[in-house]
């Protein structure tokens, strides 16, 4: 009896911490803000007199990233995603941000590789991030990098930016609470979101440091997961 209680109570931490994953999932799918939807639909609008090809591609990458934000969570397969898949993501939110900033937004990858399995949503909030706090808070913009680099069984993702950087006090506050201020950067879902998450499943913290330069430098190491057969279909 006394194993069978201590059996019913991993599951039900195990069916909790699922469900607290999912609604910070759901949190993130939220972030999607009504002035990125009008500044979006706004460019297309604009596009649609100028070239109608480039029109259809912004559409496409409109809905794409519609897709890829509301399609996680739904069941317990959406736990992990493939990388091409957040990688999509990624590249239909920059190609409508770029669109609307021109030469103001250069974005650069680095991928060693893109064989492998993790969590939504981890890349684009910090993607959007980069380009909201840092980059386009610089009247000349600048560029973001996206990195991927193996080491051994353990990958490291990793966002540079080279736009006005974080401060020194919110990189203190980072390194003892592991929290950004609404003051900062991040307003408690972007980077305080996924690095909650990261602790949970990894047991390790998102890295921030300042760019030599300017800029900030966002990383995070995973331990590879394998890819699986229904992953493949984007």
């Amino acid at each position: 009896a006394d194993m069978l209680a201590r059996v019913r109570t991993l599951v039900q931490l195990k069916q909790s911490a699922s469900r607290l994953l999912n609604a910070e999932i759901a949190m993130l799918r939220a972030q999607i803000k009504p002035h990125f939807l009008y500044n979006a639909i706004n460019t297309i609008i604009w596009m649609s007199k100028r070239d109608i090809e480039q029109t259809r591609q912004l559409l496409r990458s409109l809905s794409d990233f519609l897709r890829g934000s509301f399609d996680f969570g739904d069941r317990e397969s959406d736990s992990v995603v493939t990388m091409e898949r957040e990688l999509q993501l990624v590249k239909a939110y920059l190609s409508l941000e770029q669109a609307r900033f021109g030469e103001r937004l250069q974005v650069e990858y680095e991928l060693e590789t893109t064989d492998f399995l993790l969590p939504p949503l981890l890349i684009q909030p910090l993607v959007e991030n980069a380009v909201r706090h840092g980059i386009m808070e610089k009247e000349e913009g600048g560029t973001i990098r996206i990195a991927v680099r193996e080491f051994g069984a353990d990958l490291e993702i990793e966002i540079a930016d080279d736009g006005v950087g974080i401060p020194e006090e919110e990189i203190k506050r980072w390194s003892e609470t592991s929290e950004i201020s609404s003051r900062g950067r991040g307003t408690g879902i972007g980077l305080n979101n996924v690095n909650r998450r990261l602790i949970r499943q990894y047991g390790q913290a998102l890295s921030i440091r300042r760019r030599p330069g300017g800029g900030t430098v966002v990383t995070m190491r995973l331990i590879r997961m394998g890819r699986r057969d229904q992953d493949e279909e984007m």
